[in-house]
């Protein structure tokens, strides 16, 4: 991708996330989500906007190769909105589990909220987000689109950073070792 189709994809990603995610993004519970730990390191807010940029890529991406056409609406709602059941876990839930299968349905209600004419499918995207963690299979396109979303940013969250610069310090190591002819 040139800098400038990246440039222009920025751009896009943040017009729309100032379309379809204002509510949400002053809301009350948004700032509690930007201050409540999540996956160790992040917080619920920047895991949300980490997954809002990732499925938005994917959607483009989706588009831009005339496979199918993405609600982005349902997408930004969506995902803005699918841990926000979380915050206040230590105090809401008995234990992970119990977190993981009633989050998804505290997050819906809480999108209800914010968004009262919110669509039904975007409230199943949200229900449907742990999949496979719980039984709610996603159908629509853009539940797929943000369960994979969600995976693939937890999945990198869950990495330790110094791990990552130790991993390729390795690697590289490794590739020097194989690849480089020895001296005499």
């Amino acid at each position: 991708m040139t800098d400038d189709r990246k440039t222009e994809q920025e751009n896009r990603i943040k017009r729309d996330i100032r379309e379809y995610g204002g509510p949400v993004l002053r809301s009350g519970i948004w700032n509690r989500a930007m201050r409540q730990t999540h996956h160790n390191r992040w917080t619920v807010g920047s895991h949300s906007m980490s997954v809002c940029v990732a499925a938005l890529r994917m959607s483009y991406w989706l588009e831009d190769k005339h496979i199918c056409y993405v609600n982005h609406r349902e997408i930004v709602q969506a995902a803005l909105c699918h841990d926000l059941g979380i915050v206040g876990r230590y105090e809401k839930f008995a234990n992970n589990r119990v977190c993981c299968h009633q989050h998804p349905l505290d997050s819906a209600e809480i999108a209800r909220q914010i968004y009262p004419e919110i669509s039904e499918k975007t409230l199943y995207t949200i229900r449907c987000h742990m999949w496979p963690l719980c039984v709610a299979l996603p159908k629509t396109r853009e539940a797929v689109i943000i369960t994979l979303a969600d995976k693939y940013v937890a999945t990198g969250e869950g990495i330790p950073a110094d791990w990552l610069e130790r991993y390729q310090k390795a690697l590289n190591a490794t590739v020097l070792r194989t690849t480089v002819p020895a001296r005499n």
